[in-house]
């Protein structure tokens, strides 16, 4: 869970941070994470008084670190911590359009069993938020995890310093 090598920024630590205090509530259960989630004031991550390029950054960020957890850990229970964190990012970022959840068709490949597994053994909120954010066409299936080129924003801020 701990390993993960995305690029240092802020946000990663207090993603890890809320994601510690959920494991340590040893619950699989939407609504004890969103206790954690408020307990940690991490609503408060959007409210920062900055450009809409940066938000869209943390935004990216946030979703590749739950997608992280969600399709390449091996534990059950990092997976739907990792989809607990996707869904809230996802649907509490002011961004509009919407960043999209990046994923390659091979982390894909295991959404569907793994979407089974949560309906055989029960787990009806992990199996819910699934629905949700497919429903929100909230995955985008692509190439790389990551946008190979940058993003636009960052390419005319660099532009704009020549």
């Amino acid at each position: 869970l701990f390993r993960m090598e995305l690029e240092q920024h802020p946000v990663t630590a207090d993603g890890l941070t809320l994601m510690r205090a959920f494991i340590a509530k040893n619950s699989l259960r939407f609504a004890d994470f969103v206790q954690v989630w408020n307990e940690h004031k991490f609503y408060y991550v959007y409210w920062v008084g900055v450009e809409n390029s940066v938000k869209i950054e943390m935004t990216e960020t946030m979703l590749r670190l739950g997608a992280h957890w969600f399709l390449t850990e091996e534990e059950f229970f990092t997976k739907l911590s990792g989809l607990y964190f996707l869904y809230a990012v996802y649907f509490a970022q002011p961004c509009s359009p919407k960043s999209q959840i990046r994923v390659t068709p091979d982390q894909w490949k295991i959404v569907d069993p793994m979407h089974r597994e949560m309906i055989t053994a029960e787990h009806w909120d992990a199996a819910y938020v699934l629905c949700q954010l497919r429903a929100a066409s909230a995955f985008s299936i692509c190439y790389s995890p990551r946008l190979v080129h940058g993003s636009c924003t960052r390419d005319m801020q660099h532009i704009q310093q020549w």
